[in-house]
């Protein structure tokens, strides 16, 4: 295994899954590290549904640069049952076209601000993309 591999699993595993799985579960590409996947994620209050897995799609220069699109259950809803703002629940942008199309919407978001350490718990890494990718979904769902 790859020292970027053992970054993800490490990041995945010791930080992001116990923080966000309300399962404590989670999983990710061991292959090439493409993407990660944590299940059972709780979802801001006014959201249809209590959880979803969400699922990040990691550039292959990552920790180096941020993750640009995260997934979560297709079909959710904001605050009134409106559309939740930025989410493409037909085919999407992202790469992961191996993942099944019809189960997941995908959310752009842009980490312009990044800054990434050698020690895992400095810096940004996958905890950081997972709070902003929360709150803007708090946002875009109200």
């Amino acid at each position: 295994m790859n020292t970027r591999l053992r970054r993800i699993e490490a990041e995945l595993h010791s930080f992001a899954v116990p923080e966000f799985s309300s399962t404590n579960e989670g999983s990710y590409d061991y292959d090439k590290g493409l993407w990660v996947m944590l299940c059972n994620v709780s979802l801001p209050p006014w959201v249809s549904e209590p959880h979803s897995h969400l699922l990040f799609e990691l550039p292959e220069s990552y920790p180096a640069s941020p993750p640009d699109w995260f997934y979560l259950k297709r079909g959710l809803r904001g605050r009134g049952g409106k559309k939740i703002e930025h989410a493409f629940n037909e085919p999407f942008g992202g790469r992961l076209m191996t993942q099944d199309d019809k189960r997941w919407a995908g959310y752009c978001v842009h980490l312009t601000d990044w800054h990434v350490s050698h020690d895992i718990t400095e810096g940004h890494n996958l905890v950081s993309a997972i709070r902003v990718a929360l709150l803007r979904l708090e946002a875009w769902s109200m």
